[in-house]
């Protein structure tokens, strides 16, 4: 897998290596080092997946009705597929439609959060 840091730089065991005999050199605990040096530089990567499998989430009905229609015991249930069911099994449309503007808007707004902080940390490091 090819991890980006948040400046396009291609994050690579050896710079993280570096960087950790760096804090270890500090006086840094391995604890500490995870916390100050490798965590800042997967933060962006990992908030970029986390957004691309929120949006992939909202997406996922098809597969699930066709293969395992909620799986045993709902076990593959996802929002979605639960705004079907609740509309369309249990006939509330209404509730329905409020669960899909409620799963819009939250995707909406983790996407534009994201967009800001990214914006954000972008002006501090100019």
């Amino acid at each position: 897998m090819y991890m980006l840091t948040s400046d396009g730089k291609p994050l690579t065991p050896q710079l993280l290596t570096c960087c950790n005999d760096a804090a270890r050199a500090d006086g840094a605990t391995p604890w500490q080092s995870f916390w100050s040096v490798t965590l800042p530089l997967l933060k962006f990567t990992m908030a970029v997946g986390v957004m691309i499998r929120l949006i992939d989430l909202t997406k996922l009905f098809g597969l699930i009705f066709i293969l395992t229609f909620g799986g045993p015991g709902g076990a593959t249930e996802t929002v979605a597929f639960n705004t079907y069911l609740v509309g369309f099994k249990d006939f509330r449309m209404s509730y329905a439609s409020a669960l899909s503007y409620v799963i819009v808007l939250g995707t909406l707004a983790f996407t534009l959060l994201f967009l800001w902080i990214s914006r954000l940390r972008e002006t501090r490091a100019a």
